[in-house]
């Protein structure tokens, strides 16, 4: 997760001292001239590049340079000669190479040198394992030992045997014999994130330079907070040295000092974090006064690490940014991709969050099949903190899950502690107390013997969690466990995660004073801009709501504060993707502060909580309708094929019915819809106008007649509240509470958990004793969102229903502004009804979509319709011709009023995804298998003014806080349409089809769709056989705007 990562070569780094007296790059080839005497060996080495080196003018096979990342070979010339040297690549990752990463060079002969020189000329990969074992058996000198065991350890890396790697590269008890055992032992032990291992190898292999680092230290930091113990040492009798000034060198310095920079993070320690900084310095001045530049990247993604730590975002990025520069022109495509999450990174902890998750995104676009599975499990795992902090939870989860099965399947990473801490901060946004509880005691278990460092923010959290959970007794343990040891985590991030849960523990305990202090804390931690501007306003809250709570300035002042922060946000993020989480995420605030108004609910009080609510609701369903951009985006062709694969995922998702399936089709589909927000963010336009007045009390009963009322719910966290308005009068009144019922219940359960709610649970008695009124509108909220206002009965045993006119709205502000069209359109009806839901494929496959019953009546909803409005324009796709395409053509989107009757899709358990069965098209080049997604609702613009959505449960879909549930209505609403008739819960065939001919009939009668769905209701209350509210109370009407309810509807000419 949070975590920067290294990106400097993974090979062995070998020596590259330069004693050349001429060189020159041809093609693939570099030619150097070297002189040597009859009892020398030209040596040549390069740290990240296979080649074979042959001499001019001499009989005899090349050299060959040996397994990839080990690079070294030798040659034995016949006589004292000035030789030209070709150097020819032969392996080459980074596809380009320089002259300056060889060393070209000569040593006298000696037993290692004889020995590689025979092993170069006699090279072969198949068998090398057995060879160099065999080798090392042999060996009586010591040195050559050492060196085979190298190659050897680096041949077992290749092959991914972890386990022979290791034991070869631990040290001796004397040390490391050769310094190419050491500096393997740094770079192995640096990839897979082993930073003390690598710390500790780098300073067996540079004691000079880890010396001067320690000491430059102990100048800014005094008493110094970390001595070496165990490090290994190497021995003093080697013939074969590192030079000071070297490629190779500073190649090896540079990941010194990156090592010991993330070493001194996890231990605590700031001597070490500078000796690290002091390492990456010196390497930095080397490789610009020598010229090696492609070393550049990693140091200064080292220096970014530093800053970064260090809380200098700027700085941080100002690195990252130079080494994305020179990365690009590399080539090295993984190295590009860790250090743009780096980058990613450091917007993350400086609250660009939505900068970061698109910044994340990019780099996964540089990741192909070959790079390692650990990069790609980094980056999961980091985007799904940017979805964390974003607000989407689930999104957030299923990544960190899937990084979870990466590091138990090929990564192997065995530090999963931050994995575990951050499921355990998704259970605690969801109250999921015991699941939170479970998550974070498995990530103490493995950061205690790897991350200590985050023991103190673990503690700090499982104490909010015991809080919560009212184990005052534990918590108060565990946080005083956590204050003892807070002062050694050095990251800001996690200080501020534990200053936060602490400060909420102890509000929680009753500790109000320590709280505040600790509160104090966060205020000078926290950055003005920074979105957690928010959750410390929100602590702020809860204290002064704890300790004064009838000090409504100071908490109105406190919340708006906060407000700000959440609108300036709220305006950047996108209103399909994160813009809508990040409301939910931060609707706790609201419910605070808007029971704190309504509690008293004075007239300035109520405007305030009215104002409030509006524009906390609508403005994202506002944009949407407004932004054509986004669905003429989707016609653009590099977006159209991924916006066409996500459909497809979406319908596969749908009909797969084996659990692997399903995931693998859920991990396709997140990979499709990241390269598509990828390329589409970028380009939506967030300008979006929407109503910025505020809406007023005044305003309202200006706009309703006598005879209405505005019934505006609120499902706070302390209390229901309904606000009544009639055109004389308003209250707000503290109501009964919906029951909590879970998804996907029949008509008759939700009938049967509604037996006893009668309407003076939920509607005023003022209101109901009225006999004036006789039209309600109604906005809801929460659990309100699936009240069957309908079936619930009156004093005099009558169904609201019955008595009164219903629709529901979205905006209230919207739906009473003065017009939504220019004018009225001419009647005209689209029908799409009873898909051919049968496939006449022998191999169907047995998922959703192949099992649907046929809807016989459905297709008379259909005739009737189309009978009764026999003298208009009618365009209708039934049966095979009701597909996909035919409901998303301009016939049917631009007609004023759509009937759709078909089987529609809900899934209780992935509430996400919800469409519509359509007929399969079997002439169409895009796989159509008889599945529309919302998704593809939102990428056409419906243009009707009343979408009739005849289908079982099509106003159920994930519920959001901001503005309720996801549903198919909810898309054709946000697609363009001006009204919709939906179902809260599943209804029979043929009670739907009676349903609906009554409702037509009364459409054409009165031209007005609330009228006509209160006619409906009244004649089912009086069928013989569908008089239970069961039949029509699930039907519900949305409107936008007023001036839908009204269809013109004057004889054609």
């Amino acid at each position: 997760m949070e975590r920067i990562r290294r990106s400097l070569t993974l090979g062995l780094f070998l020596l590259c001292l330069a004693m050349v007296a001429g060189q020159r790059a041809v093609g693939e080839e570099f030619q150097f001239t070297v002189s040597a005497a009859a009892n020398e060996v030209i040596i040549v080495e390069a740290p990240d590049t296979a080649f074979k080196i042959a001499l001019s003018d001499t009989a005899g096979s090349p050299a060959y340079s040996h397994y990839a990342h080990t690079h070294i070979a030798a040659i034995k010339p016949q006589s004292s000669a000035q030789y030209a040297v070709t150097v020819e690549v032969t392996n080459n990752n980074e596809q380009s190479v320089t002259a300056p990463e060889f060393a070209v060079y000569t040593q006298p002969a000696n037993t290692l040198w004889d020995w590689l020189a025979w092993f170069s000329a006699s090279y072969a990969e198949p068998g090398t394992t057995a060879i160099l074992t065999e080798q090392i058996a042999r060996q009586s000198d010591a040195e050559t030992a050492c060196f085979a065991t190298a190659l050897l350890a680096r041949q077992y890396l290749i092959e991914e045997n972890t386990e022979q790697a290791t034991s070869l590269l631990s040290p001796g008890a004397h040390g490391y014999t050769c310094w190419q055992l050491a500096a393997l032992a740094m770079s192995a032990n640096f990839a897979i994130y082993h930073f003390a291992d690598a710390s500790h190898a780098g300073m067996a292999l540079l004691p000079g330079q880890f010396e001067n680092a320690l000491a430059y230290a102990s100048t800014l930091i005094n008493p110094a907070d970390w001595q070496p113990t165990s490090a290994p040492t190497q021995q003093e009798q080697v013939s074969h040295m590192l030079p000071a000034n070297s490629y190779l060198t500073t190649q090896l310095v540079a990941t010194l000092g990156f090592s010991n920079l993330l070493h001194g993070s996890v231990v605590s320690s700031q001597s070490l974090m500078e000796a690290g900084k002091y390492s990456l310095e010196q390497a930095r001045s080397q490789a610009l006064e020598q010229g090696y530049t492609k070393l550049l990247p990693d140091i200064y993604n080292g220096l970014a690490t530093y800053w970064s730590l260090a809380n200098d975002n700027v700085a941080a990025a100002r690195y990252l940014d130079e080494a994305i520069q020179s990365k690009q022109q590399s080539g090295d495509t993984q190295g590009l991709a860790e250090i743009t999450n780096n980058l990613a990174l450091v917007y993350l902890w400086s609250g660009r969050w939505e900068l970061a998750q698109h910044t994340f995104r990019e780099a996964t676009e540089y990741l192909t099949e070959e790079d390692a599975d650990i990069t790609a499990a980094v980056l999961t795992a980091n985007l799904a903190s940017s979805y964390s902090y974003l607000g989407d939870t689930d999104t957030a989860e299923r990544y960190y899950q899937r990084t979870l099965s990466l590091n138990q399947s090929s990564v192997y990473d065995d530090d999963t502690s931050h994995l575990y801490l951050a499921i355990a901060k998704i259970a605690m946004a969801g109250q999921r107390w015991p699941a939170a509880l479970k998550a974070l005691t498995q990530a103490e278990q493995k950061a205690t013997t790897l991350r200590a460092d985050r023991l103190p923010l673990i503690y700090a959290l499982k104490a909010q969690v015991l809080a919560h959970n009212k184990q005052p007794a534990e918590a108060s343990e565990l946080k005083n466990t956590a204050l003892n040891s807070l002062d050694t985590l050095v990251k800001m991030t996690e200080r501020i995660q534990a200053l936060t849960a602490l400060a909420d523990t102890r509000i929680q305990l009753g500790e109000y004073p320590e709280a505040a202090k600790q509160i104090e804390q966060l205020t000078a931690l926290i950055g003005e801009h920074d979105p957690q501007q928010v959750t410390l306003a929100s602590l702020q809250y809860q204290l002064l709501k704890a300790t004064e709570p009838q000090n409504e300035s100071a908490l109105t002042a406190t919340f708006n504060k906060a407000n700000q922060h959440i609108l300036q946000l709220g305006r950047e993020l996108d209103a399909y993707q994160m813009g809508p989480h990040w409301f939910n995420k931060v609707r706790e605030l609201y419910d605070a502060h808007l029971d704190t108004l309504l509690n008293n609910p004075t007239r300035a009080n109520t405007e305030q909580a009215l104002a409030l609510l509006e524009t906390y609701q609508s403005q994202l369903f506002l944009r949407k309708r407004q932004d054509r951009q986004h669905q003429h985006l989707l016609k653009q062709p590099e977006l159209e094929s991924l916006w066409q694969q996500r459909l497809t995922l979406e319908s596969g998702l749908v009909n797969a019915t084996a659990e692997n399936d399903k995931q693998h089709l859920q991990q396709q589909l997140d990979n499709v819809k990241e390269q598509w927000l990828r390329l589409v963010n970028s380009r939506l336009s967030n300008e979006a106008q929407t109503n910025q007045k505020p809406l007023t009390l005044a305003s309202v009963q200006t706009a309703i007649k006598a005879n209405q009322v505005v019934l505006r719910y609120l499902h706070a966290s302390e209390q229901c509240y309904v606000l009544a308005i009639s055109a004389s009068r308003h209250q707000v009144t503290p109501v009964k509470c919906p029951p909590a019922l879970p998804d996907g219940l029949s008509g008759a359960e939700i009938i049967q958990a509604y037996r006893d709610a009668r309407a003076s649970d939920f509607i005023p008695q003022w209101v109901t004793n009225n006999p004036d009124i006789g039209d309600i509108m109604w906005q809801a909220d929460g659990r309100f969102f699936a009240l069957p206002m309908a079936q619930l009965r009156l004093h005099d045993n009558q169904y609201v229903g019955g008595r009164y006119t219903l629709r529901q709205t979205p905006s209230l502000s919207e739906y009473l502004s003065p017009t939504l069209r220019q004018a009225a359109a001419p009647m005209a009806i689209g029908i799409f009804d009873s898909p051919a839901f049968e496939s006449k494929s022998p191999t169907a496959d047995t998922g959703w979509r192949n099992k649907l019953p046929a809807l016989p009546w459905a297709k008379r909803e259909g005739d009737q319709l189309a009978s009764l409005f026999s003298n208009y324009a009618v365009e209708r796709y039934s049966a095979e011709q009701a597909t996909q395409q035919a409901l998303l053509s301009s016939d049917l989107r631009e007609a004023p009023l759509l009937h759709i009757a078909t089987h529609s899709y809900f899934d209780p358990e992935d509430p996400a995804i919800v469409g519509l069965a359509v007929a399969r098209n079997p002439s169409t080049t895009t796989p159509d298998n008889g599945f529309l997604s919302q998704s593809a609702l939102l990428g056409e613009p419906f243009n009707n003014q009343l979408v009739v959505l005849s289908g079982c449960e099509t106003s159920l879909g994930k519920m959001m806080a901001h503005d309720g549930l996801q549903s198919l209505a909810y898309g054709v609403l946000t697609a363009g349409a001006d009204s919709v008739i939906s179902t809260r819960w599943k209804v029979s065939d043929k009670p739907t089809a009676t349903f609906m001919q009554y409702f037509y009939q009364g459409l054409k009668q009165s031209g007005s769709s609330t009228q006509a769905l209160r006619h409906a209701r009244q004649q089912m209350q009086r069928h013989p056989r569908f008089k239970h509210p069961m039949h029509w109370a699930g039907f519900t009407l949305t409107v936008v705007n007023q001036n839908a309810e009204f269809f013109l509807l004057q004889s054609p000419q």
